[in-house]
């Protein structure tokens, strides 16, 4: 069945926001700068609750903010930052993580005074800050954990799975469960990496979608959907609700970079990517 040219564009942006995510997460550090802006805070605040805004990985945040950008306060942090905060009434949420150690701070957006810290094996991905839980996926061991935000009291720990080894994208928040994607490195055992759908209130595992290779893409969620990545760069889409496959899009990754940067393709499937990338100019053999 032919892609309409909607459907077309809509999945080039899906593609250009997974790419995004790739170097957005990359940046590390043991320093949390916060810059003033004129602007109030209150009840109608666009927080900034998890990776990139929201489950779409939008980055787009309704808050306006002035031209001036003046220092308000520079607090150090003992263990590298990896992935941004989230920012939720008034609160900055950090996860930190080296090898195996890592912590989770809350700190007063106002003052930057550290108001509690919660130690954990390394995070390196971004927490999710939503009605006073906050949700850290934990580096190696493919655990998520649950804490009370205002406190930092532990609620749940769920494990995934033993055999998944490692969570590198921040996880998304959307209608009540938490989605994120784990990698099993271990070539020994059975490839366990793939996209997991948690209840966000017990921890509990709904569903779990296999993607045969490591997860190196946050998931993206919209409009009852969830965009993933899996073997072979085939992006997929899930129903949210329950991870039944939709549809998989094949070899996007190497389709979309040509489409975005205006590049010639070189490839012996022409039919297939004439019909999903109709832009790209391809040569073939």
């Amino acid at each position: 069945m032919k892609k309409t040219k909607y459907q077309k564009i809509t999945i080039y942006f899906i593609i250009t926001i997974l790419i995004a995510t790739i170097f957005v997460e990359n940046i590390s550090s043991n320093q949390m700068t916060i810059n003033y802006h004129e602007h109030t805070c209150g009840e109608t605040t666009d927080w900034w609750p998890m990776f990139c805004h929201d489950a779409a990985n939008s980055a787009y945040s309704s808050c306006n903010v002035s031209e001036k950008n003046t220092v308000l306060w520079n607090v150090k942090t003992d263990i590298m930052s990896s992935s941004s905060p989230a920012v939720v009434d008034g609160k900055v949420y950090v996860t930190t993580g080296y090898y195996w150690d890592g912590q989770i701070l809350c700190i007063d957006l106002e003052t930057g005074s550290f108001l509690w810290n919660y130690s954990e094996d390394a995070i390196w991905v971004s927490p999710i800050v939503i009605d006073n839980f906050l949700y850290a996926a934990i580096q190696y061991g493919g655990r998520i954990i649950c804490l009370n935000s205002l406190t930092g009291e532990l609620i749940w720990n769920t494990t995934l799975d033993p055999s998944v080894n490692i969570i590198e994208e921040s996880p998304a928040f959307y209608n009540g469960k938490i989605y994120v994607a784990c990698s099993c490195y271990q070539e020994y055992q059975k490839n366990n990496s793939g996209l997991y759908c948690l209840d966000a209130y017990d921890g509990s595992i709904l569903w779990f979608y296999p993607t045969g290779r490591s997860m190196m893409f946050s998931p993206s969620i919209y409009d009852g959907k969830v965009y993933t990545v899996g073997v072979n760069n085939c992006l997929s889409c899930l129903d949210a609700e329950n991870g039944n496959e939709i549809w998989t899009l094949p070899d996007f990754f190497i389709g979309a970079q040509a489409a975005v940067l205006n590049l010639n393709l070189l490839t012996r499937d022409v039919p297939r990517y004439k019909t999903y990338f109709p832009t790209v100019k391809l040569i073939a053999p």
